[in-house]
């Protein structure tokens, strides 16, 4: 069974939401976790552009849209309530 776009959409956003939180937290300590959790919390900013994009491209629309990714969650609460154009439902 093939995985559509708006599930694979759905699980880049839900790995760059918990890649950020758990940046976040990391990035709090000391040593070699504060320089992970930077790591982690960088990575999961890239993956909410990639997320943008795939969700843009699940709705129809054109993958410009990923630059909403510079807004972070607004960007990609934007780009999530935009109206399906795709005819798929």
């Amino acid at each position: 069974m093939a995985i559509s776009r708006k599930q694979r959409a759905s699980i880049v956003t839900a790995v760059a939401v918990v890649s950020q939180a758990a940046g976040w937290f990391l990035a709090q300590g000391e040593g070699a976790g504060n320089q992970a959790g930077i790591v982690l919390f960088f990575g999961g900013a890239l993956l909410i552009y990639v997320a943008c994009g795939l969700l843009a491209k699940a709705k129809g629309r054109g993958a410009a849209w990923a630059l909403l990714g510079i807004l972070w969650f607004l960007g990609l609460a934007v780009v999530a309530l935009l109206p399906d154009k795709s005819g798929q439902g």
